[in-house]
């Protein structure tokens, strides 16, 4: 026989793994964006531009490192919550707790 105490239960673990889920897309974001930005910079000695060319900068990506790093780390957190998060769920479920649409 359910308990009704699975309820809140679940909307706990949903909302948990839903705040978890948007901080790892922030993170991603945050990641992407310090990938993507740029400074101009020296060109090195012989620095070979093509025909045609009309922006004779260099640039150079200081935060790649660090934007590599941090997408990485959260696109794997993500992925972590989400599986947890949907089996946690199903096992909620399954014992007895009932469906958030009761």
């Amino acid at each position: 026989m359910p308990s009704s105490s699975g309820g809140p239960v679940l909307r706990t673990v949903a909302a948990a793994i839903t705040g978890g889920v948007i901080a790892a897309l922030v993170a991603l974001i945050d990641g992407i964006i310090l990938i993507a930005k740029r400074t101009v910079t020296d060109c090195p000695n012989g620095h070979y531009f093509p025909e045609g060319t009309t922006n004779f900068n260099c640039y150079a990506h200081p935060r790649l490192a660090e934007g590599v790093a941090i997408s990485a780390l959260a696109l794997s957190i993500g992925a972590v919550l989400l599986i947890v998060g949907v089996a946690s769920l199903a096992v909620l479920r399954r014992c007895g707790g009932p469906s958030p649409a009761e």
